[in-house]
Parts: structure tokens; sequence; C-alpha cells
């Protein structure tokens, strides 16, 4: 006789998504690296502030976003730990003991290669993934749960098939933490004595998918050494809700019975998309603090209020129901180094240094990248900011070669600053040199230069095999610079003008996050006829660098399998720029932070302390 090929009828549409947060990310690498226990009070440091702060720092009133001095005054044992950064001649970003903004780059570079080796250990059990910054993930495990139950459960309860309800005892202690029905607010040890002992096919999903969730952080402690959190739901709202329900080290499973209960206490604007704008709006038009306040009002209500489907979606989130696809996260399309120079770099070594630890992380990116996805830029561009620039200028040109960039080289020397005076002693990699020739006979007026930014833009499969050698590369763009009688000056960024201010800072900002979004000329794919034209720039507006983001959003009307919905600014991107977009938000945090740490510090220089 053949084993049943259908499942239990009551399963269909039904789904099994696993959110998985690492605790305290940034420390724990630093942690591991450093041997640390996670009892000894510790931080993540950038310049003067705290990004990241863990648990037993926590607990002695330290928080993130504060200053060093204020978490030492707080917690004089803390163990302030300074994140990695490239500085002058640095082929590799080094644990530097006292870094200087000044000269010196911040990477994340640890923080990437660990999240790499997170995701690989999700992959081993689930194929569709999709990241959510560096530290956190959903999972889709509604196929192999339910592979498991037609293997294992179906041949064994056939008489069960056509109902809800299959009996199938299950151990809920051993899983994890599970909402009991009646109430969602205890997180004790006893929450699962209060479920009832009847367990339906949907409960049998999530127990699965549990299992295999504590089977992927056991893999990730016993070979990173980090501790994550979860939460088990069937949508990916309340999974998200749950992972973060019981931090650290644990995780939450939220059955179908227990949802009303659990969501009717969540802080409204804490649901999934409704932290912003639109939940502020609906929050104040309704007059609600909580999701349960929000269900003494129809469906019909809500559809005359918001429209017919806004109204529709925001009725079936506040109790937890939400259809939205876990959308497997695609390699980004480009790759960026950035910094923000303050003080200015005033002359043309100062610039060509800056160029050097660029060029030298955008290197590593590269070919990090390209272990990691067998993907090759198609195209190369630099842009920059002076004093007497309205607006960023930008200039690009096709991409070095594979062969060409295989090892860094001695293409040429330049002259750094030494004790304020010149020293020629700094080695560059060729794409440095790449850069150099493409600011070509314009070099004299990019000072004072307030940010750069070197881009590597459509990254493809394997693609720089024929690409062009450096000397064909620029004796190509000289021809066609000649006969169309462009002219030298990098071009300004016709779309979207850009301002930096005192408070902005891009060194944070060093994911392929950045790419398209504020260089409209690297939008499209470049060909070897790209050449930089003069145009006319826009008014001035006064933005900040991280209005280089503003051009990676896709319209919010363009709902399909394509894009994806930002949790915290709520704009709908592209597929393939879901990580680097989520990095912004972490580097606008971090900026956040900066700005309030210097204001702090400004504070206390001014009452004398």
């Amino acid at each position: 006789m053949e084993a049943p090929n259908e499942l239990p009828r009551c399963l269909k549409g039904s789904r099994c998504i696993v959110h998985i947060d690492l605790d305290c990310f940034f420390c724990q690498v630093e942690q591991v690296r450093l041997g640390l226990s996670p009892d000894i009070p510790a931080a993540v440091q950038q310049w003067h502030g705290l990004i990241a702060v863990n648990y037993a720092a926590r607990a002695k009133g330290v928080q993130r976003m504060e200053t060093a001095a204020e978490a030492k005054k707080l917690c004089p044992e803390i163990q302030l730990i300074h994140v990695a950064t490239y500085g002058p001649n640095d082929q590799k970003p080094q644990y530097h003991l006292k870094p200087n903004r000044s000269t010196h780059k911040v990477s994340l570079d640890v923080y990437r290669e660990a999240s790499k080796n997170i995701f690989k250990i999700f992959h081993r059990h689930c194929d569709k993934i999709q990241k959510i910054g560096l530290d956190e993930g959903y999972m889709d495990m509604t196929d192999k749960v339910n592979e498991i139950i037609l293997q294992q459960y179906v041949p064994r309860y056939l008489d069960k098939l056509d109902d809800e309800i299959c009996s199938i005892p299950i151990h809920w202690e051993e899983l994890g933490i599970t909402i009991k029905n009646d109430d969602g607010d205890d997180n004790d040890s006893k929450q699962y004595q209060s479920i009832p002992p009847t367990t339906t096919w949907s409960d049998l999903q999530l127990a699965i998918g549990a299992k295999i969730s504590n089977q992927i952080r056991k893999e990730i402690f016993d070979e990173l050494h980090y501790t994550c959190s979860a939460g088990i739901g069937h949508a990916k709202s309340v999974a998200k809700l749950c992972s973060s329900r019981n931090k650290p080290d644990k995780q939450t499973i939220l059955r179908r019975s227990a949802m009303m209960g659990f969501m009717r206490d969540i802080p409204f604007t804490k649901i999934r998309n409704m932290g912003g704008k639109l939940g502020n709006e609906v929050e104040n038009d309704l007059g609600i603090e909580t999701a349960g306040d929000a269900w003494k009002y129809s469906l019909k209500d809500l559809q005359q209020r918001f429209g017919e489907s806004t109204g529709l979606w925001i009725y079936n989130i506040v109790r937890g129901d939400d259809d939205e696809e876990v959308n497997a996260t695609k390699a980004p399309k480009s790759l960026m180094a950035a910094k923000s120079l303050r003080p200015p770099a005033y002359t043309q070594a100062e610039v060509h240094q800056w160029i050097g630890i660029l060029s030298t992380e955008l290197h590593n990116r590269i070919w990090n990248h390209m272990e990691d996805f067998q993907q090759w830029p198609k195209s190369f561009s630099i842009s920059l900011r002076t004093s007497k620039d309205t607006s960023y200028r930008s200039k690009s040109c096709p991409m070095l070669s594979r062969d060409s960039m295989k090892s860094p080289g001695m293409l040429s020397s330049f002259f750094i600053i030494n004790n304020d005076k010149p020293v020629k002693k700094l080695v560059f990699y060729r794409l440095t040199q790449k850069t150099i020739d493409l600011l070509g006979p314009i070099i004299e007026d990019v000072t004072p230069c307030l940010g750069v930014s070197l881009q590597a833009n459509g990254l493809e499969h394997d693609h720089s095999a024929t690409n062009h050698s450096i000397t064909e590369l620029f004796a190509q763009q000289q021809q066609q610079k000649n006969q169309d009688h462009h002219s030298h000056s990098l071009s300004p960024n016709h779309y979207k003008t850009l301002h930096s201010n005192s408070n902005n800072d891009i060194d944070t900002i060093t994911k392929d996050q950045q790419q398209k979004l504020s260089f409209p000329s690297v939008q499209s794919p470049l060909t070897t006829e790209t050449t930089a034209k003069t145009i006319t720039p826009q008014k001035p507006k006064k933005q900040g660098i991280l209005d280089f983001y503003g051009k990676n959003q896709v319209d919010e009307e363009e709902e399909d399998e394509e894009t994806w919905k930002c949790d915290k600014c709520f704009k709908r991107i592209s597929r393939d720029r879901i990580e680097e977009h989520t990095d912004y938000h972490f580097a606008l945090d971090l900026q956040n932070a900066e700005r309030n740490n210097n204001n702090n510090i400004n504070s206390n220089d001014n009452n004398g302390n």
C-alpha cells in the first residue's frame, strides 16, 4: 500500500515561520574573539560612543548610544572594545589601540564574516531565508516541516486527516517557552503547564519547526559560540515579536489558539511595519495604544478610514494574521566604501591617502563577494564633494578585470602626511591607481574635500573575464572623451543634491546599501562608452550623507514578490537591496548616537566637566 501523499486539509495555507536574532551580536563577536566571559561587562565602541552593550553591562545601567566616558562612570570595570578600522597602509582592518577618526576608517568586516558563518548554518536547515541585517533572519520552514508531517505522522494518523485536532502528544517544555492560551504576559517556565492537552495539526507544525530552530541555535553555539533567540509562529510579524519576547538565549512559540491573548497587550507601534508614520497616524486617528485596542473597530470602519487594502491589513495584523512571504535575500548588486571627512582634506596628498584607505576596503569586499557569490562588478565609480560644491560629483568607468586585481601589487606610491610633512611611502592597490587615474586632470579641483566614496556596481556572475586592461580602459575612455568633447570635471549628481553637515559621518555606512541610493549616474549598467557630463546642479537642499540611500527605494505601491517592505522606514525596496538597506538603518542609528555623544561632550565641556 502506498503512503498517503496529502497533508491534513487544515494545513492548507498554514505556515511555519522562524525568526532568529543574535543576542548582542557585535559584543558576542568581540567576546569570542578575545575569549571574554559573557559575565564580564563589555561594550563595543566607535569613536566616543557605544554601538553595542552586552547583558552584563546592561545590568550595571550601561546603555547603547552612551559615551565611553559615561559607561566608565556607571561601570568602571567595563571592557570597551573599539571596532576594527582601516588606517594608512593597512591591507586589512586592524584593532588599533587609539584609532583616530581623522586618519582611520571604521570597518564592519569582522561582523560580516561572523554573519556569513551564521547564515551558513541557517542554510543547512532551510532554503528560504530572508536576511535582515547581519544578525537576524526569517526562515520559512513550511515545506520542510510539512514533509516531516507527511512522512512521519500522516501514515499513523490517517483517521485524523480531515480533522483540525490530531491529539499527537507534544512535550512543549522541551521546545522552548510556549505562550499559553489565556494570557501572554507570564514568561516563566510554568507557561506551558496551562496549554491544553489537545494538539492541532498546526500546533504540530510549530512544534517541529521549534525542534529544528533549537538545533540551529545549538549548532551556532557549539560551532561559533554565539547565543541567539528565536520566535516560532505562523506569520512573520508574530515570529519577530516572539524572538524578542524572552531574550537572551531562549525561543518562544506562539500557537494559533494563543494568538489573540498574545496580541492583546502588544504596543501597536511594536507591530511589524507599524513603527513609523503610518503606525503613528493610525494610532492617533483611532486613539489606541495596543493591538487589542483596535479590535473594537470593524473591518468596515477601518476600510472607510484608511482605504480598502490598508484597512484590511490593519484589521488582520492586530490579530496576528499576516500573510507576507519570506522573500529569499538576493546577492547585492553593488558595494561601497565611503568616508565623510572631518576636518576636510585640504591637499591632494590627503585625498590620495583616503582614496588608498577606501580602495583597500573596497578591494577586500569585492574579493570577499567574489568568493561568496562568484560575481564581479561591471563598473566602478568615485563620488566626492568639496566645500565649493553644492552636490556630490561622480565619475564612472568599466571595472578592472579580475586578473589585474588578483594581488595588490605596487603600481605606484603617493605622498601621505606624516607630522605635517609629505612622505612618499604609501603603497596603493591597483584599484587605488584606477581611482587616481579616473580623477585625472581635475585632481587640482578636489580640495578641500568633505567626503569621498568608491563604488563597485553591476555585480554579475563571473563577468570580468572579457573586461579590458587598465591601459586599454583609459585609452578607450580618452578616445571617447575626445570624440564627445566632454568636460574633465566630475558630473554633479543631477537627481539629488547631497549636502553634508558637521554631524554626518559615513564611517558607519560601509555596506553595499549606499550604492544606488545616492548616485544616479551608476544606477544603470555602464559600458566603456560611459563618460562624465557636466550638468547644471539643482538648487541645493540641506541634506546629509544618509541621503545617499534615498534613491534605493522602490515606490511604496509596488507590491510584488521582487520587493520588500522595511520594518523601520516602510519603504518598499528590491530584494537584492535588503541587506544594504538594513545596514543603512544601522548606520543611521550609529550616526544619531555619534551626534548625541558629541552633544553630551559639548554639554559637559560647557558645564566645566
